[in-house]
């Protein structure tokens, strides 16, 4: 068990051995889709201004990614890149 309180786990089973997932991330909120929302999980995330990071891995099994893209979300506030 781990007890890092920054730590979440949720449960996304593959169809047809894939896992589609989509990972957003805002300044405070961390929200995953698994497999067009059939699994899904939000977590509170401390606000970080110099850059962040995010690990995901499976239990029990390899995987292999075979496509990731990242996209910058832009600000619903004025003035803000968004980057």
């Amino acid at each position: 068990m781990n007890r890092d309180p920054f730590y979440h786990k949720t449960v996304m089973p593959p169809e047809n051995g894939r896992v589609r997932l989509h990972i957003f991330v805002d300044v405070s909120v961390m929200e995953a889709f698994g497999n067009n929302g059939v699994s899904t999980m939000t977590a509170m995330v401390p606000p970080v201004h110099d850059g962040f990071s995010l690990s995901v891995f499976p239990e029990g099994g390899g995987v292999e990614a075979k496509n990731i893209d990242i996209y910058g979300l832009k600000s619903i506030w004025n003035g803000d890149s968004g980057e």
